[in-house]
């Protein structure tokens, strides 16, 4: 997945969006691929207020004079201003207002009605003239059926100011103008209409969309022939003390591994026989990730422990740890002792039930397994 994303995207500003769909981008290890939906862009912005954050988008994604050629079906009009949709909303309400005041103009007011009708004409002229140079669109025949199309309401408001008189000499000029003004932006519409039917109807005579794959990579592949991955849900904590706040974030996140994830949780208060690990409710299993093991960029110290797959992950209230076989990058302990160091000499015995859902799992599923062992308090 990351591979396929091969544009660093650096996030300055991250709006609230409230859609669960739209991703914004994908963040991956060498053997765990996480998607960062548009809408956890705030929170882990407030996570890392004081570093920006760095993920990978694909070049479909991206919008401007270089991206928005083959690509600019990906874009909503692959508009280059942001006041370019009130300005339109605003031209076509004053434009049906005029339209439907017209019989009142002509029948009541007929001193100020060439004022109204001068302003609409000289209104609509300077924005197609401006249109050209402010560019709304990021191409140029976008830009040219717009300020035609406003031309030709001019030159159109002009014949009906002057029109009752036959015997102007510019009324056959207007008209012939307005119909040639009008004719760029109607051939545009045309055009692409009969641009878009042509490529439904190769798309529709082939038995894959191989046009639209060469236009986004791997997008009209199959998620069976493009992954042997499982999926599953990663959720990612940060301490308390990382912004000030007496509880950590979290955030759950989509992921594909290639290990075999395994959810287990120990509910407090513990039975009469002791705390027990026991398999997680839900669609996905669950993987317990810090949140700078996948969000910070890789340096020389922390390069190696992001290449290595742990074999579990302990998730408290209090923080999350990852165990690795190798006792390297467990500060030089085994991953047992790590666990009886992460839960203390007072919880020895979630330590104990820890150790013994991992060795179980492990036993049962190989080294390709990653249990992760949340503890939840039920009270």
């Amino acid at each position: 997945v990351v591979a396929s994303h091969s544009v660093t995207a650096q996030v300055r500003f991250a709006y609230k969006s409230s859609e669960k769909g739209p991703i914004a981008g994908v963040v991956g290890l060498p053997w765990l691929d996480a998607a960062l939906p548009a809408n956890t862009l705030r929170i882990l912005q407030f996570i890392y207020r004081e570093d920006d954050i760095k993920l990978c988008a694909h070049v479909g994604q991206l919008s401007g004079p270089l991206t928005s050629g083959r690509l600019s079906a990906c874009f909503d009009w692959h508009d280059r201003c942001p006041y370019r949709w009130p300005g339109d909303l605003f031209m076509k309400l004053s434009l049906g207002v005029y339209a439907g005041a017209l019989p009142f103009i002509a029948s009541t007011l007929h001193s100020s009605g060439s004022i109204i009708h001068a302003t609409i004409i000289l209104g609509t002229l300077l924005f197609a003239l401006a249109a050209p140079i402010i560019r709304p669109h990021v191409h140029a025949l976008d830009n040219l059926a717009l300020s035609s199309a406003l031309a030709s309401v001019a030159v159109g408001a002009a014949c009906g100011q002057y029109f009752l008189d036959q015997t102007l000499v510019g009324t056959r000029a207007l008209v012939g103008t307005l119909v040639v003004l009008a004719a760029i932006p109607v051939g545009l519409s045309a055009a692409s209409c009969i641009l878009v039917a042509l490529f439904a109807r190769r798309l529709w005579k082939q038995e894959r969309p191989a046009s639209t794959e060469d236009a986004v990579k791997e997008w009209g592949s199959s998620a069976n022939e493009a992954y042997d991955r499982i999926l599953a849900t990663a959720i990612v904590t940060t301490p308390a003390e990382k912004h000030g706040l007496n509880q950590q974030l979290r955030v759950d996140l989509p992921v594909s591994t290639l290990a075999m994830p395994v959810h287990m949780q120990i509910k407090l208060p513990s039975a009469p026989s002791g705390p027990r690990a026991l398999p997680a409710d839900g669609r996905f299993p669950a993987l317990s990730l810090p949140a700078d093991l996948l969000l910070v960029p890789a340096g020389p110290a922390t390069y190696e422990p992001k290449t290595e797959r742990p074999c579990g992950a302990l998730l408290t209230t209090g923080g999350v740890r990852l165990l690795y076989e190798k006792s390297s990058y467990n500060d030089g302990l085994t991953w047992q002792e790590s666990v009886h160091q992460f839960f203390g000499q007072q919880h020895r015995e979630l330590a104990q039930a820890a150790i013994r859902a991992i060795q179980e799992r492990g036993s049962r599923h190989g080294n390709d397994t990653l249990v992760s062992i949340e503890v939840v308090d039920s009270m």
